[in-house]
């Protein structure tokens, strides 16, 4: 009878059949991976277009874009009808902090990187 034995490999990439190197950390197989050979400029810039329209579509504005980089955003909501009641109950005083929230709304950006693997990032 012979007893199959999983030899503990060393740490490190290995080639697959499709031109990708996936990391083995000695374990397992991660998520991990990279191209042997990089993806072409025009290639990540549809990459890079394609996910500025995703954002586009979720109502941010395309602020700047820079080779393979660019930066989305918008402006964070307030919700106007949870202050109603507030705007009524106080006879308009509350409209002060009101009006001072609605002229100090934050920015959310999103930096969106397209690395040379085709890889897309965002920070």
């Amino acid at each position: 009878m012979v007893i199959a034995r999983q030899v503990d490999a060393l740490p490190g990439s290995s080639s697959s059949e499709r031109g990708v190197l996936r990391w083995w950390d000695g374990e397992a197989w991660t998520p991990r991976v990279r191209t042997e050979h990089p993806v072409p400029a025009v290639l990540r810039d549809e990459r890079l277009h394609a996910q500025i329209g995703s954002f586009e579509r979720a109502g941010y504005r395309l602020e700047s874009i820079a080779g393979p980089q660019a930066v989305v955003s918008r402006v964070r909501r307030v919700d106007v009808r949870r202050n109603v009641p507030a705007v009524i109950l106080t006879a308009g005083l509350w409209l002060i902090p009101l009006t001072y929230r609605l002229r100090h709304r934050s920015w959310h950006r999103v930096v969106i990187t397209v690395d040379e693997a085709g890889s897309v990032r965002y920070a």
